[in-house]
């Protein structure tokens, strides 16, 4: 069954972002200032352009807090920890249900997911097939090993660093030697210390055959 997979790894914010965000916000407010004025047709005295002041230095303060936040590294267990996001089926116009996406959100603290290069084909990355039979999950044995995968290494650099994002995988999932129409999948991931994450599963799958 053919398989790809790809890794989003999540963008976080940086200086050009907040600088960018401010310059905005103080523009805002100034507009704002003025706005008020045209409309009441007056003066703004002293004290309210100090109270006015004072309000963009609590929104820079806010900002800033923004900032640092954005700068710090996230902190997760060296253990690796997924989560299920969505499974969407894809429409080829047959009629029946083949490919999909699979889609899962990662963590690790130390950044040792993927295996060690282009040689090592170790798996990774573990998708179980189960069918629904009679009310019972079960695993067809001709599918154990279908939808496991090795990922590649996700950092270049040895040093060690908290990383989280998203694998998409997609997946063939009709499985044409069966009658039973109604599947899941089991998952989980192994990291390069032998750490394994939690299993999660996706929701029911009605498959149309």
């Amino acid at each position: 069954m053919s398989q790809t997979w790809c890794d989003k790894p999540k963008k976080f914010c940086g200086l050009d972002f907040f600088l960018r965000d401010f310059y905005h916000t103080r523009l805002e407010f100034s507009k704002i200032l003025c706005n008020f004025a045209l409309r009441n047709n007056q003066q703004i005295s002293m004290r309210e352009f100090e109270n006015f002041e004072s309000l963009k230095i609590v929104v820079l303060l806010l900002f800033s807090a923004l900032f640092v936040s954005c700068l710090q590294p996230p902190k997760y267990p060296v253990e690796p920890y997924v989560k299920f996001v969505s499974f969407e089926k894809i429409d080829d116009g047959s009629g029946k249900d083949n490919e999909g996406i699979l889609t899962i959100f990662y963590t690790d603290g130390d950044g040792d997911l993927g295996n060690l290069g282009a040689k090592d084909s170790t798996t990774n990355y573990f998708i179980i097939y189960q069918e629904k039979q009679n009310g019972v999950y079960v695993i067809p044995e001709e599918l154990i090993d279908a939808f496991n995968a090795s990922l590649p290494r996700f950092l270049s650099s040895d040093k060690k660093q908290a990383i989280d994002g998203t694998i998409e995988r997609r997946l063939n999932f009709n499985n044409q030697f069966s009658t039973f129409d109604t599947i899941r999948f089991e998952c989980w991931l192994v990291d390069r210390a032998k750490h394994e994450s939690n299993h999660i599963f996706t929701q029911e799958i009605i498959v149309k055959k």
